[in-house]
């Protein structure tokens, strides 16, 4: 008997060896699941002032916590005495405590709120001892009031992420205003009383005075509407980078005093980021003020609403703008075809540091355009930097624009403008020309000769209808006439032939070394672009800088260097940047015609 029991003894304890880590593990489990909770009680009394007459009214309660309803209390209908109207267990945390007071029926129900609430508490609540909020309703003489004789003082708000100056976003703020007596009001307490919060704070705010312009527009009605298009060509107009708009409205209240008033205010308003028009945080608030004045009643209760709603709206900004450890640009690309945008992401990818992942949402090839959302620390800015280090074999990238979070590109062929392009012997030149009354011409033009001086060319022309004629010009002064019109058409003397009048002549297609020079030492000249038509046949051309012509080289495409010109006759002039060959690579002559190389022919380049 006793061997039996020994091996029963020994049975049960394996058996608690073999459970013991389920048994373990599963209490285990049970005490992570278990959340510490704090008990909430709300004690309420009304008294009467003495000698009052005025009628006493019986209360009964609904708790909101975090505006949920919780429960409704039991009536309180002795006055002077003390009843716990609440008493509930809540999770460790922050709550907002809305305690709405109402009429009591005969019957003990629910008969209509009071027109006057208490105040919402906001608690903290934590293990251990309870939290109590005690308050009284007290009916008097003149006006009835509540008296809070035990409240917790609220929490301290969450202290918000750290950033510089410089690093948070530009901001508008756009507060309409209204009192029930006043339609609209010309210097906004909510309005003023955010934007000291937020230059408080310091935030970049653009000046109320320029506000002003449009606080009651259409598109800030629109904007205040929920259409986010209005919001952010608000934004971008103020160069803006957070748009916060909203509405505030206060009304005289029910109060019973005969020397003072009591209004009250809400303030309601939303953060719209204007780069992605994401909300960034939306909030409401209302305020009562008590003062002997409607109108600073009014603007009280106004601004103590706008201060609380404009501290929630920096915390949550401020929150939000520095959550992101890789904030999402959108880079816009203009002039892209598809095969530079492969080779733009792919440097993306390769070469640029900090770009975690990038992600192509469209492309349009007609238009040329394609947006790509990047994610790179240090945002548009650290990517623009990035993307100017960069040396890339077929295109140069120009910086439009950018935000914190927007990058706008364009894409410029890289000038490629080979060596040995100087003017040779048996260079081919190919023109297109549309005239002003539509007419079409294709010119060719042929070096035959030239020295520092002389240029003779063999010119043809061919017309629309099928027409064509040709000819031989010869340009003296070739070195610094300032003439660029020419008239092929016109009978020419061969310089060299005996007894020939060799007169200078105008230097079209080309501008003559000095100009060309002129244009490139100091920025302008003075040249004759049409004087066959105009009486004032000289005018003044400037530099207006570089750019890239494309044109096909020997039959091979080549993006050649470019000055652009123009003329105080609106003339546009692209001159390739060679001395040895200022080529006009096109025209556009006011109201005459438009111009451009279609080919170049030089024997020997490669």
């Amino acid at each position: 008997m006793k061997a039996f029991k020994i091996a029963i003894c020994l049975m049960f304890s394996s058996l608690l060896w073999f459970f013991h880590p389920i048994i373990l593990g599963q209490s285990e489990d049970a005490e992570q699941a278990r959340v510490e909770k704090g008990k909430l009680e709300i004690w309420f009394r009304f008294t009467s002032a003495p000698m009052t007459e005025r009628d006493i009214y019986y209360h009964i309660c609904r708790l909101y916590v975090n505006d949920k309803e919780m429960g409704e209390s039991p009536v309180v209908n002795k006055e002077n005495k003390w009843v716990r109207l609440f008493s509930v267990e809540l999770e460790e945390e922050v709550y907002n405590i809305k305690v709405l007071h109402g009429y009591a029926s005969k019957e003990g129900k629910w008969a209509g709120e009071f027109s006057k609430q208490p105040k919402v508490f906001r608690v903290g609540i934590k293990k251990g001892p309870e939290t109590i909020i005690k308050y009284s309703y007290n009916v008097g003489l003149l006006y009835d009031e509540y008296i809070y004789d035990k409240v917790p003082p609220p929490p301290p708000p969450p202290a918000p992420p750290k950033i510089s100056p410089e690093h948070k976003p530009r901001i508008i703020v756009i507060i309409p205003e209204q009192h029930l007596r006043r339609p609209r009001i010309p210097d906004p307490a909510a309005e003023t009383e955010i934007i000291r919060k937020f230059v408080e704070n310091d935030f970049w705010v653009v000046d109320q005075f320029q506000v002003m312009e449009i606080r009651y527009n259409d598109e800030s009605k629109r904007a205040l509407q929920g259409d986010n298009e209005a919001a952010m060509a608000i934004g971008r107009q103020f160069d803006a980078e957070v748009l916060i708009i909203g509405e505030a409205f206060s009304q005289r209240t029910d109060f019973t005093s005969q020397n003072l008033v009591q209004c009250s205010a809400r303030v309601e308003a939303r953060a719209i980021r204007i780069d992605t028009g994401q909300i960034l945080a939306t909030h409401g608030l209302t305020a009562t003020v008590v003062n002997a004045s409607e109108e600073i009643a009014s603007k009280e209760a106004l601004a103590e609403a706008g201060g609380k709603v404009g501290d929630y709206l920096i915390r949550e900004i401020i929150r939000k703008w520095t959550s992101a450890p890789a904030p999402s640009v959108r880079v816009k690309l203009t002039n892209v075809d598809f095969k530079q945008l492969v080779l733009f992401e792919q440097m993306l990818k390769e070469k640029i540091k900090d770009v975690q992942r990038f992600h192509r949402r469209n492309f349009d090839v007609v238009g040329k355009i394609a947006e790509i959302d990047v994610d790179i620390k240090g945002g548009a800015q650290s990517l623009s930097t990035e993307l100017t280090k960069e040396e890339l074999p077929d295109f140069e990238i120009e910086v439009l624009n950018f935000t914190a979070n927007t990058l706008d590109l364009k894409l410029k062929p890289k000038a490629t403008t080979p060596s040995g392009l100087a003017l040779n012997p048996k260079t081919l030149v190919f023109i297109e020309q549309t005239e002003s009354d539509g007419t079409q011409k294709k010119y060719k033009v042929m070096v035959l000769k030239f020295d520092e001086i002389h240029l003779e060319y063999n010119w043809a022309i061919e017309f629309s209808d099928g027409n064509s004629r040709s000819g031989i010009y010869v340009v003296d002064a070739f070195d610094k006439s300032h003439d660029y019109g020419v008239d092929w058409e016109a009978k020419v003397e061969h310089p060299d032939e005996v007894g020939a009048e060799v007169k200078p002549k105008g230097t079209a297609p080309w501008v003559s070394k000095e100009v060309f020079q002129e244009l490139r030492d100091n920025g302008f000249t003075t040249i004759a672009v049409d004087k066959y038509v105009r009486k004032d046949a000289i005018v003044i051309a400037e530099l207006k800088g570089v750019t890239v012509f494309t044109v096909d080289v020997n039959g091979k495409k080549a993006n050649l260097k470019a000055i652009e010109v123009l003329t105080d006759k609106e003339d546009k002039l692209l001159i390739m940047d060679e001395l040895q060959n200022p080529l006009v690579l096109s025209a556009e002559v006011a109201g005459r015609y438009k111009s451009k190389v279609t080919a170049i022919y030089i024997p020997g380049y490669k």
